[in-house]
């Protein structure tokens, strides 16, 4: 029999400075794989508990569907003006053609039927067109200018002392108006005059000696 030359055995090794360099690279490497397998975890379990949660809503949803034999849903409607009543209006299903409610028109849907489009005039435009009121007022201003005339003393007025001292000089006013009045206003103020000249004279008479 052949003796055997050499033999393994489980010893103790004492790591040299190259192997730990090794081990230490080795180490750093290991550690960011498995962060990064916990977070995809993470990621992996958010979605699975998604999914979850909607196929949990979607059993919920039907469960009560199949349940109830119905649902809300929008569908769309038309509408009927003037019906069933001339201020009203329904509302009709296009699937099934029902009539799902029926409300009054507001007020300004109640105007929208009214006939603005025809222009109507008033009576009194009809019978007073625009050029018409024009010149009525036109005529009314140059009435107020040319009746400016001084109005007319009483002829019974008692003078005052300006009249006395004055009874020499020309009223102005008085010319002016002689100048501007008619006839008769001439005739009463020529009247005027005299009964004023009467006056004075009464006056200034001496009176007799007893």
């Amino acid at each position: 029999m052949q003796r055997p030359a050499k033999s393994v055995e489980y010893l103790r090794h004492v790591f040299t400075q190259e192997e730990r360099l090794k081990m230490g690279e080795q180490l750093a490497q290991c550690y960011n794989t498995l962060a990064a397998i916990s977070d995809e975890e993470k990621v992996m379990k958010s979605k699975f508990v998604e999914r979850k949660t909607t196929t949990e809503q979607s059993v919920r949803s039907l469960s009560q569907d199949l349940a109830t034999g119905w649902t809300m849903t929008n569908v769309e409607c038309f509408l009927r003006w003037g019906s069933p009543n001339p201020a009203e209006v329904e509302y009709v299903r296009q699937d099934t053609n029902e009539v799902i409610r029926t409300r009054a028109m507001t007020p300004e849907e109640l105007q929208e039927d009214l006939p603005f489009n025809e222009q109507v005039k008033s009576d009194t435009e009809a019978q007073f067109p625009a050029e018409k009121s024009a010149d009525n007022i036109s005529g009314f201003f140059k009435g107020n200018d040319d009746g400016g005339q001084e109005p007319e003393g009483d002829p019974d007025e008692e003078p005052n002392e300006e009249d006395e001292e004055d009874e020499g000089e020309p009223e102005p006013v008085a010319a002016g108006a002689s100048q501007k009045s008619g006839p008769a206003e001439l005739k009463a103020y020529h009247e005027k005059e005299v009964e004023k000249q009467g006056k004075k004279g009464r006056k200034k008479a001496p009176s007799e000696p007893f």
